[in-house]
């Protein structure tokens, strides 16, 4: 023992620093590994004897191979190693482990290389994943459970109230109306607070998908104002679309940049006097376009600026509060515009409103885009001299015959070409066989056009090309031709299990087509045997089934395929949309927007 006032030794230092180190590796609640220059396991911390079953002894001099439920061999342990010496950080892996009783677990394992007087030697840390990952698969089946239990049941809700407010069940009492569109605006309200829970919880997984487009900013505002404009009435607010960049070009993912637009525009409209406007704007800032939502209303207070894109964040959280919503709404938007590259801000000044704005990257080209957006070939001479709107002016080329079209298509790009049906059969037909024929057009939309609009001055199918733009239907050209049977009345196969959702998908189109309903792949295969139809709506969770089984068969069933509408409570991955003509989801659509859709998909296979 030392005498009491004299120097420690400096082994006595060192015993003391090593038992230090020794208790903290014991104590460690992640599994750590010691590994010398040939990855053999040259000490483990009890966490690992207790992972994997092991004593200390029974693995000191062992490969790391040892705890690999498939033992690497030995090139591949020696090109980890390397791989490790080579990062300047730990490197991560998953891997399966086995125990020493032969089951099996899920590891993260993170590996760093140490620089000893022997050379380079490795420590890992080690945790078992196994129940995380359990829960994790727990969690993803709730939340698709949660998609189409309350999806479902919401759609037919707001769907059935929804006719009823727009008189399909005929002429109902002033009293029995205001409860109908109470209870449709409080429907409605749900249906948001369920598919914000749903999108923050795929923001947090990382399985927000984004299929990136050219967009045109000013469409965008325009289709936004629409969506908004049924809101806006209700709070007697007025929606202002001002003039700015017509040329506003970005590359984003169009039904997330429009949830944000819709976000943006419903908050300023909920917080906004009565009798006051909501402005939105677009205007470039150097290289970005920045698109602007402007109210009058009270301001944001200071003490909650700070937090206003956080979640749940309401600066009245009180019970009493006079706004609905779940706080969710900004958080949202923050969250899908950093994900496209852009940024997110706001402007308020107490007393006199609040501007909330995002910025994205100008699209590369976008001028040239501006001016080779839309090409119409129409023999109507005067359609050169006609108004366009804002949108589409500088966007527009005009060829007055079939040979002049060929020409410009050969020469230059266009983002959707437009067919007057005043040119003969044979010119349409041979425009869309050589359009589809060049690679470099094959994917560019064509729009079949009629004149409903004779006997007027410079008339121009422009409100069609304008609703193109505004919801595109990918992979499909949009047509005026209709089914081709002898009744003349397209029909239609509903593939869903819930009873309540086929009545109402044909309450909504009522007699203007005939809809084949089937609960499951067997009554859908039976229809698909005996009849043709025009378009397939499928929802794709069934009872005990996927809708995504039927779909190699719809592509067999018709020469030409069938056009497919996916309307599911659950979310579609990009594989699944891209084999498809258009895909909706329920709550997220209106019924008008399905039927709106389908009756597109109709017109083109005609």
């Amino acid at each position: 023992m030392e005498e009491e006032g004299r120097p420690r030794t400096r082994i006595a230092l060192l015993d003391d620093a090593a038992e230090r180190y020794r208790q903290i590796l014991n104590a460690a609640k992640d599994g750590i590994i010691a590994m010398d220059p040939e990855g053999c396991i040259d000490g483990v911390n009890p966490e690992i004897e207790q992972m994997f079953g092991y004593s200390e002894d029974n693995l000191i001099g062992q490969g790391i191979g040892v705890l690999y439920a498939r033992r690497p061999a030995p090139n591949e342990v020696d090109a980890f190693l390397q791989l490790v010496r080579s990062q300047p950080e730990s490197t991560n892996r998953e891997f399966v482990g086995r125990r020493n009783d032969g089951t099996t677990l899920l590891c993260d394992v993170a590996v760093t290389p140490m620089q000893l007087s022997t050379g380079v030697h490795y420590v890992a840390i080690v945790r078992d994943i196994t129940e995380r990952r359990r829960i994790e698969e727990v969690k993803d089946q709730f939340v698709a459970t949660v998609s189409h239990e309350l999806r479902t049941p919401l759609t037919s809700i707001a769907g059935s109230l929804g006719l009823l407010v727009g008189g399909a069940g005929g002429e109902l009492p002033a009293t029995a109306i205001r409860l109908i569109k109470i209870a449709h605006s409080n429907s409605e309200r749900l249906v948001r607070l369920i598919n914000d829970i749903l999108d923050v919880e795929k923001i947090e997984s990382g399985k927000m998908v984004f299929e990136r487009h050219p967009i045109l900013l000013q469409t965008l505002v325009t289709q936004g104002i629409d969506a908004t404009s049924g809101y806006a009435s209700q709070y007697d607010v007025k929606l202002e679309h001002l003039p700015g960049a017509g040329d506003a070009l970005v590359m984003a993912d169009m039904d997330r940049l429009m949830q944000v637009m819709s976000n943006l525009i419903s908050n300023a409209i909920k917080f906004s006097p009565k009798g006051e406007t909501v402005s939105i704007g677009v205007e470039k800032i150097e290289s970005r376009y920045r698109v602007t939502v402007s109210n009058k209303g009270q301001g944001i207070p200071e003490e909650f600026r700070g937090r206003i894109f956080s979640r749940f964040a309401q600066a009245d959280a009180s019970s009493t509060r006079q706004q609905g919503g779940t706080g969710l709404g900004l958080n949202i938007v923050r969250e899908i515009i950093t994900r496209l590259d852009g940024i997110v801000g706001f402007d308020s000044v107490p007393g006199e409103g609040a501007s909330f704005y995002f910025e994205l990257p100008a699209a590369p080209g976008a001028e040239v885009s501006k001016k080779t957006q839309v090409l119409i070939c129409t023999p109507n001479a005067e359609a050169p001299n006609a108004k366009l709107p804002a949108e589409l002016e500088g966007r527009v080329r005009f060829a007055g015959t079939p040979d002049e079209l060929r020409n410009l298509v050969d020469s230059d790009k266009f983002s959707a070409i437009v067919l007057d049906l005043q040119l003969t059969d044979k010119d349409r037909l041979d425009i869309i066989r050589q359009i589809r024929q060049d690679p470099a057009s094959v994917g560019t939309p064509i729009i079949l056009m009629s004149d409903s609009t004779q006997g007027k001055e410079n008339a121009l199918p422009v409100q069609s090309i304008l609703e193109w733009l505004h919801e595109p239907v990918e992979g499909a050209d949009r047509s005026t031709g209709r089914s081709d049977r002898d009744s003349g009345v397209p029909r239609i196969l509903h593939v869903e299990d819930d009873r309540d959702i086929l009545s109402i998908i044909a309450d909504a189109f009522g007699k203007d087509v005939e809809i084949v309903a089937a609960v499951n792949l067997t009554e859908a295969r039976a229809a698909l045997s005996e009849q043709t139809f025009d378009v397939v709506i499928l929802d794709l969770m069934l009872e005990t089934e996927s809708g995504l089984d039927l779909l190699p068969e719809l592509r067999r069933a018709q020469t030409p395929p069938v056009p497919v509408v996916i309307f599911s409570g659950n979310d579609v991955g990009p594989e699944a949309a891209s084999a498809v003509d258009a895909v909706l989801t329920k709550s997220r659509v209106s019924l008008a927007q399905v039927v709106r859709t389908v009756h597109s998909l109709i017109k083109d296979s005609g």
